[in-house]
């Protein structure tokens, strides 16, 4: 291999450590986010957004209480009572639950131009890698395969991280979920007797599940999006570099072919013996 291949190739792998030293922090929280995600507990996250929403379920209660309500006298409403504020939290829930869906909708419809992208990433990346067993020169052999493993690196994170966001688990509404069956049935949210039962108001008790599940919901379904979205711009990083190391494989095999060509004098005097 001759001394200009020597620096051609120490060239390379010092732009590769540059690269690794420079973006070390940015690769460590990389792959930290790729273990968190293959270590998601969804449903530790929506056992931990319910508890969450216990006590505000009894804050719901007590607001609801502090309402006037209606009086009626002999057949006759002797005053009107006031709006429940529980009502409009209802309205908010279920807003918030569909948008969390909306959210993902869109960012599902985005994924199909970074999959074509990488389809088309990973096409160049063969057809470029079929190059390497023309490759008698062993200046350019080493060389390209400098570059081409890389570039392989790259394209095999970006799809790790592509895949892995599609795992990501999210709760649809479900007015008939077991929260409400347990209640229609006199029974609290374990499936357990309510010696009270009958003293409570059963529409209300069913509109604060319905309030507490619809936010629980919205919120592990929100962490899901945003995971969702670190997974889907890490893949589009890897995807930058390893682009950067398909243009170095292309123009490494480019100038091979011209230099074995009988118009590639010009080069074989520039490179030397291989």
């Amino acid at each position: 291999m001759t001394p200009l291949f020597v620096i051609l190739v120490a060239v390379a792998w010092a732009c590769i450590l540059a690269l690794l030293v420079y973006g070390k922090d940015g690769v460590s929280m990389d792959f930290k986010l790729l273990s968190d995600i293959r270590h998601d507990d969804f449903d530790g996250r929506l056992e931990s957004a319910r508890k969450r929403n216990d006590e505000f379920v009894q804050i719901m209660r007590d607001a609801d209480a502090k309402v006037p309500k209606e009086r009626n006298f002999f057949g006759w409403r002797f005053s009107k009572g006031g709006q429940s504020p529980t009502d409009t939290l209802l309205s908010e829930a279920r807003e918030n639950l569909k948008n969390s869906f909306d959210l993902r909708g869109q960012e599902n419809q985005s994924v199909f131009s970074m999959t074509a992208v990488f389809l088309g990433m990973v096409s160049a990346f063969i057809y470029l890698a079929k190059q390497l067993m023309y490759m008698d020169c062993i200046g350019f052999f080493v060389l390209f395969l400098s570059v081409a493993l890389p570039a392989l690196f790259c394209i095999v994170v970006s799809a790790t991280f592509l895949l892995e966001s599609f795992k990501l688990t999210y709760k649809i509404p479900d007015s008939a979920d077991d929260g409400v069956r347990f209640l229609l049935q006199g029974k609290d949210a374990d499936g357990r007797k309510i010696p009270d039962s009958e003293s409570h108001d059963l529409a209300s008790e069913i509109k604060y599940r319905l309030i507490a599940e619809s936010a629980a919901r919205s919120l592990v379904n929100s962490d899901s999006n945003k995971l969702k979205s670190h997974c889907w711009a890490a893949s589009r990083k890897y995807m930058k570099v390893g682009g950067i190391f398909l243009l170095a494989m292309l123009i490494t095999a480019g100038a091979f072919k011209i230099s074995i060509s009988p118009s590639g004098d010009m080069l074989k005097q520039i490179f030397g013996c291989c």
